[in-house]
């Protein structure tokens, strides 16, 4: 059982890891900014139970791990369940389904396979950052 001394110690250790990860999130946004770099936001439709977008949302946190440059593409997740308002305003029938602007990038299919949708998801963020 812990106590309240080692309660104090995860608290600390959490909050480095926060600040960490907020600096290093500063720094991505530091360098894109300096370098002119041009990021478009990612309409991501998904559903929490679909095990394709869990896969994808691993698939993003691995890819952002190797190009940290890519932690300032933002993506903005629609449960297509809780916004079919927003959903039905896209042309799509499967997720994940990732579009920049009104341009579909990727959409993920049954039975894709986790180096399929990492080359799709590499392909999204290629395209987020293009000018």
């Amino acid at each position: 059982m812990m106590n309240q001394m080692d309660n104090q110690k995860v608290n600390i250790n959490k909050s480095l890891e926060t600040a960490e990860t907020d600096a290093l999130y500063e720094s991505v946004l530091i360098f894109v900014e300096e370098r002119g770099i041009c990021m478009h936001k990612v309409t991501y439709f998904h559903l929490d139970t679909c095990p394709y977008c869990v896969q994808a949302d691993q698939v993003i946190a691995e890819l952002i791990a190797e190009h940290p440059e890519w932690a300032g593409v933002e993506f903005e997740k629609i449960n297509e369940y809780e916004h079919p308002e927003i959903a039905d305003q896209y042309d799509y029938y499967a997720n994940p389904c990732m579009f920049i602007g009104k341009e579909k990038i990727y959409e993920g299919h049954i039975g894709e396979k986790k180096a399929e949708c990492r080359e799709h998801v590499e392909a999204v963020f290629h395209r987020a950052m293009e000018p």
